[in-house]
């Protein structure tokens, strides 16, 4: 997977390339994706902060990728795809599994009447049934929080790492990063985690009942 990356007025490297969008929290079943499509950053199981990326959409307008990471599909088989390289793009309204990528990592799929069928050597994986054009999977409801990320913008890496480290203060954030533990950042001056200033408000008591 190659993606773009601007630099003055030109654009270098192919587009990922997404071709169908949905409202939807589920994960469908993209033959025209060539990429992989999370907009929900708490499905990640890893993610890494990228700059200057981009998806090319079927209609050739360009989203915003602000992350790649792994995610992982429970099927309601009890099985588990691990997707690696999946995108981050917030913009879009649906979660896409590429057809391409999925029988590169070796699966196969068969589509027969309104169903998808997902093996892999022999092996049942899970299904999913079409709906709107796409193939929606049948999945586990998501648990996944392992990326905490609440607060600022993804673009902004001291805020992912202040989400992923609990919240912790911008003090103890900078020793990590002189230790080499976590990469080095910039906290804008006066920025603000909106989760920590609500968990600091103080709650003024009610009024006693009247008897």
């Amino acid at each position: 997977m190659v993606t773009a990356s601007k630099t003055g007025d030109a654009w270098y490297g192919n587009f990922p390339s997404v071709f169908s969008v949905f409202q939807s929290t589920s994960w469908w079943f993209d033959t025209g994706a060539n990429v992989h499509v999370c907009s929900d950053i708490n499905m990640f199981t890893s993610y890494q902060v990228t700059r200057d990326s981009f998806v090319m959409m079927g209609n050739g307008s360009h989203a915003s990728v602000l992350g790649t990471g792994t995610v992982d599909l429970k099927f309601t088989s009890r099985k588990i795809v691990q997707l690696k390289n999946v995108q981050h793009v917030p913009s879009m309204k649906n979660n896409l599994v590429s057809g391409t990528l999925l029988l590169r990592d070796g699966f196969k799929v068969v589509l027969e009447s309104n169903k998808v069928v997902v093996s892999k050597h022999g092996q049942f994986i899970g299904k999913g049934y079409e709906c709107g054009g796409l193939f929606r999977f049948f999945l586990s409801d998501f648990s996944n929080k392992s990326v905490n990320h609440i607060c600022g913008g993804v673009d902004d890496i001291a805020n992912v790492w202040h989400s992923r480290l609990c919240h912790i203060n911008s003090g103890l954030m900078n020793r990590l990063s002189c230790m080499s533990l976590i990469p080095s950042f910039t906290i804008t001056k006066d920025s603000k985690c909106h989760s920590c200033v609500q968990s600091k408000q103080p709650r003024k008591p009610h009024k006693a009942s009247e008897e």
